[in-house]
């Protein structure tokens, strides 16, 4: 798995419109992704589906 300076661990949220929705709900959800790795999932599935597309051809 590749590292990256950009987590989500530590992320301040500040908001100086009183209109402002809190993270619209993305928080919690962007941080259960990034913890069980969808990315790295989605990026592996991608490139397996795009080899087999290559050898079927």
């Amino acid at each position: 798995m590749l590292s990256s300076s950009h987590t989500l661990d530590r992320l301040g949220v500040a908001f100086d419109d009183p209109q402002a929705v809190a993270n619209a709900g993305l928080l919690l959800p962007a941080t259960l992704a990034q913890h069980l790795g969808l990315k790295e999932l989605v990026d592996d599935h991608s490139a397996k589906r795009a080899a087999a597309e290559l050898t079927r051809d």
